[in-house]
């Protein structure tokens, strides 16, 4: 996971720190259609090899996939789990999916937002 906060993490929830139940909840969902945008939608490339040439190393990588792609060409995930696999990729719509990623980070944002204009925070006792 770690290799992944910028890519993934702090790129869409930032570095802020989200406390309340609220802003948990917010973030969660934020998460639960992120998660769907990045598996099936968002290719990335996995390193193959690195070949030492005196002092540089050459990087080699594979053709970008997205993690669905690559799971659906591996021999090791069973025919039921490639079925529900398809039929999840086949009812998203990348627009709708675009837009519903878009509305859950304004609503993380918002919660923040409250946040620093100084509206009390849950259990702090300093106000």
């Amino acid at each position: 996971m770690e290799q992944k906060n910028w890519s993934v993490v702090r790129r869409v929830a930032s570095y802020a720190r989200y406390d309340t139940d609220e802003e948990v909840k917010a973030l969660n969902d934020l998460y639960d259609v992120y998660r769907l945008y990045v598996n099936f939608f968002l290719p990335s490339a996995k390193l193959v090899s690195k070949v030492r040439v005196g002092a540089k190393v050459r990087k080699i990588y594979d053709t970008p996939q997205t993690p669905y792609q690559r799971l659906m060409a591996s021999e090791d995930v069973t025919g039921e789990v490639k079925s529900s696999l398809k039929e999840q990729f086949e009812a998203l719509n990348l627009a709708d999916l675009k837009k519903e990623v878009d509305r859950a980070q304004d609503q993380a944002q918002q919660g923040l937002c409250e946040q620093e204009q100084g509206s009390p925070r849950k259990g702090d006792r300093s106000r």
